[in-house]
């Protein structure tokens, strides 16, 4: 539960940072990349954010970190759609 947490605060940060900067998927690729080695971490980082980019830009920070927290639960206790 700690690393959905985590995760689900990530996810919550990168739509924090979206609704400040107004990067779309591809300027907030490029910046992750031109920051962060190539590592699992950048890797992890970007799957994070490629969820959040697939909803709207407007969606709460609350609901992002909800379904980021509860696709984490499900996809650890294997009952998520793709298990």
């Amino acid at each position: 539960m700690t690393s959905c947490a985590y995760q689900a605060g990530t996810a919550r940060e990168i739509q924090t940072i979206r609704q400040t900067e107004g990067d779309d998927w591809l300027e907030f690729e490029q910046k992750v990349n031109k920051i962060y080695q190539d590592s699992q971490g950048r890797t992890d980082l970007l799957a994070i954010a490629k969820s959040v980019y697939r909803q709207p830009i407007k969606t709460p920070l609350s609901e992002v970190y909800d379904m980021t927290f509860n696709a984490c639960v499900k996809l650890t206790q294997g009952t998520a759609e793709s298990a």
